[in-house]
This record gives structure tokens, C-alpha cells and sequence, in this order.
């Protein structure tokens, strides 16, 4: 059972008229503001630590994938749409032939 505030102003009250008013007041800050049950420890602090840290850790390495997957899509995305553009296709084996090996024709006169 919990203690509520009209209990510890009577309780702050009493200590005033036994102690003075000084040191009442350093005896209720002593007092925890809350019940007991809703302080936390040392050990509710490392678990919450270690979920918070477990968290953490899956949220970058989930952040990490999807960046690098990002990254490797968009260079070979940008590798094949360069290749792609600069290469085209001969209309006919014939061009091929007359653009590689076509001769110069010169005319003796």
C-alpha cells in the first residue's frame, strides 16, 4: 500500500514540530516520491539496457542492409544503362563489314 501526498504533508508537518523545519526537509527528500514498488533498480536498469541495446543494434543493421542493397542496385543499374546506351546493335552484318573493312577508293588518273 502506497503512501499519497496528503500523508506526507501530515508526516512533513509532524517532523517540523519535532526535528525544525531543516531538518524535516532532509529527512522527506530521503523519501522516495513514489511507493517502493515503482522505483526502479539497479538490476530493472541492465535489463532495460540490454533490450534497448538489442534494439538498437537490429534497427542499424536493418538500416545497414537496406542501404547497401540500396547502393548495390543503383551501380549495377547505373553499369548496364551506360553499357546499354553506348552499344548498338549493326542493322545488318553487311554494314558491319562495309564500316570495318570497307577499302578507300581512289582512282588513278
Amino acid at each position: 500500500m502506497g503512501v499519497d501526498e496528503r500523508e506526507r504533508h501530515l508526516l512533513h508537518q509532524r517532523l517540523e514540530h519535532l526535528l525544525g523545519p531543516a531538518e524535516a526537509a532532509t529527512l522527506m527528500t530521503l523519501l522516495p516520491p513514489v511507493d517502493w514498488s515503482e522505483v526502479a533498480s539497479k538490476q530493472d536498469l541492465r535489463e532495460l539496457e540490454a533490450r534497448l541495446t538489442a534494439t538498437l543494434h537490429e534497427t542499424i543493421y536493418t538500416s545497414m542492409l537496406a542501404m547497401n542493397r540500396s547502393t548495390i542496385l543503383a551501380v549495377v543499374g547505373s553499369v548496364l544503362g551506360s553499357t546499354t546506351c553506348r552499344w548498338r546493335p549493326p542493322a545488318s552484318a553487311g554494314d558491319v563489314t562495309t564500316v570495318m573493312v570497307a577499302p578507300s577508293r581512289q582512282t588513278e588518273g
